[in-house]
């Protein structure tokens, strides 16, 4: 689920979605819950995928053949 505030977290338990006359309906908070990590694929570390999409060849295998690791 995304971010239904533009802010972030209230500034108050009171005024969040999950919160009700019997409290908060999470065991964790929403806003605290550690984000979940991408899955590193072979494009992660590209220095070309950082800035544009992908180009149709690997950059990263390119280079590595000349001798300069990414």
């Amino acid at each position: 689920m995304s971010n239904i505030y533009p802010n972030g977290k209230p500034k108050d338990c009171r005024y969040c979605y999950w919160y009700s006359s019997t409290g908060c309906h999470q065991k964790v908070c929403y806003y605290e819950r550690p984000k979940p990590e991408k899955p590193k694929t072979k494009c992660t570390d590209c220095p070309y995928g950082k800035h544009s999409p992908c180009i149709g060849w690997c950059t990263k295998d390119i280079l590595r053949s000349i001798g300069r690791e990414v």
